[in-house]
């Protein structure tokens, strides 16, 4: 499948994302500038960590629709032992590999890959936690939670 087109923006083509908790705390990174790829925000990121903290230290990590990544990142900052980001876009993934690159993380698989496939077709894997925030206005999260 084709990648979205990516939109020039006012800010060079990349947006940025803060990684808010953790190892990693305060670090920025850019992420391509394509139509559905927003990070989640950070005060939605900083109450879900909270809520998920007394569960993230060493747990398995699926984001199946990781976008920016800004929820595998944040995840694997706050101690996941590993997380898979599954996205569509070749160049999200590529800019995740990256940062994974400049961050040394041994623990983030990416896959470049539908997630209602993969879900469909993998053999189960058993993960802690699992993030689903697929593009809105695509009906995708029912058919996710389905297929979990």
């Amino acid at each position: 499948m084709a990648n979205p087109p990516i939109r020039p923006s006012a800010h060079g083509g990349q947006g940025q994302l803060r990684i808010i908790g953790g190892e990693w705390r305060s670090r920025r990174f850019a992420f391509p500038d394509a139509e559905g790829l927003r990070p989640t925000p950070d005060r939605v990121r900083e109450t879900l960590f909270n809520w998920l903290a007394p569960y993230m230290s060493g747990a398995r990590v699926l984001d199946a629709f990781t976008g920016s990544g800004a929820l595998y990142l944040e995840a694997l900052s706050r101690g996941a032992s590993m997380a898979l980001a599954l996205d569509l876009n070749a160049n999200a993934i590529a800019s995740l590999r990256k940062h994974l690159d400049t961050l040394k993380c041994g623990q983030g698989q990416l896959l470049q890959s539908d997630a209602l496939r993969y879900l469909d077709t993998q053999t189960p894997t058993p993960f802690d936690l699992v993030f689903l925030d697929p593009p809105f206005n695509k009906n995708l999260l029912q058919p996710a939670c389905d297929l979990l």
